[in-house]
């Protein structure tokens, strides 16, 4: 091969290096920095709701830790708070019927009640079956807000031939 041949074959491969090279580049700044800042940028202002000229509350989002009732303090004016309580007989005045759930595969026991309604880790609750006979306890072991998973005091998963019991609390 003559050095001409070479010199060519050289700069053809630096050129096509190049072009890998720069569409490597455009699809990153396409396709992969926008997802990336998308992650990482603040909510819309859209879920920022203004209440009053001064006041500005968030948009709800969805609970994940049940925390106990606290006072809530409430800023009506720039000299005093107002502090509102949460009435705790409405808690008290919950349902206390629910459904428990039987999950064959799992073993786990679920039940549809939950903080809502006022039920506490810790808790025990009466199962019946569909002749209205009590056939176990159980006790509340994780609560969330709809739903609490249970734990059998004095029976085993065989013990449930049916997939829905209902449960009453206490």
């Amino acid at each position: 091969m003559s050095k001409r041949n070479v010199k060519r074959i050289i700069i053809g491969l630096v050129l096509i290096i190049g072009a890998i090279g720069a569409a490597l580049m455009a699809f990153y700044y396409l396709e992969v920095k926008p997802t990336i800042e998308q992650e990482y940028q603040e909510p819309p202002l859209s879920s920022v709701i203004t209440v009053a000229p001064s006041v500005k509350v968030e948009a709800p989002q969805p609970a994940r830790v049940v925390e106990p009732l606290k006072p809530a303090v409430v800023k009506q004016s720039a000299e005093k708070p107002v502090i509102k309580t949460v009435e705790k007989s409405v808690v008290s005045q919950g349902k206390k019927e629910g459904f428990l759930w039987v999950d064959k595969k799992s073993s786990k026991f679920v039940i549809t009640l939950g903080a809502s309604q006022g039920v506490v880790a810790g808790e025990r609750l009466i199962v019946y079956n569909n002749n209205n006979q009590k056939i176990a306890t159980v006790v509340v072991n994780d609560v969330y807000d709809a739903i609490a998973y249970v734990t059998p005091l004095d029976t085993t998963s065989q013990s449930f031939p049916q997939d829905y019991y209902r449960v009453v609390r206490e």
